[in-house]
């Protein structure tokens, strides 16, 4: 029984890294393309305002 509760907390600590790095991979991701999409918005708004 011991064994088994080691072995799960050792998995289960493992895996936190996993977690956290793939959470902030997936932020980051996030972010980008948010950042992406909004400067491609303002370059199209730009662009509308210099054509009136």
């Amino acid at each position: 029984m011991r064994q088994a509760a080691s072995e799960l907390l050792g998995v289960l600590g493992l895996s936190v890294p996993v977690a956290v790095v793939g959470t902030a991979l997936y932020t980051s991701g996030s972010v980008s393309h948010r950042i992406s999409e909004h400067a491609a918005e303002i370059s199209r708004l730009s662009q509308s305002e210099d054509a009136a």
